[in-house]
């Protein structure tokens, strides 16, 4: 009785995972270190005039990228 072969697959296949995953950290920790753009913010918002904060959802981001926002001011957020 003749043994079948022992496959590699599955090595191969966390092998290649394993290089991915290591790739996807090591632009995350790239990425991480950008400086965030310069937002000006004119005047920040009030309770009797809250500042209009527009986010748009697309998959799997939001913009605008980041949302800066004053401590203790009032915003009010719309959401597409």
């Amino acid at each position: 009785m003749q043994k079948a072969p022992i496959s590699r697959a599955p090595v191969i296949v966390v092998i290649v995972f394993g290089i991915i995953a290591v790739s996807l950290m090591f632009i995350g920790m790239q990425r991480s270190g950008e400086k965030p753009p310069d937002v000006e913010i004119t005047q920040a918002g009030t309770v009797d005039e809250p500042r209009d904060v527009v986010v748009i959802m697309r998959d799997y981001r939001f913009d605008p990228k980041p949302i800066v926002l004053v401590p203790g001011e009032t915003v009010r957020f719309t959401v597409f």
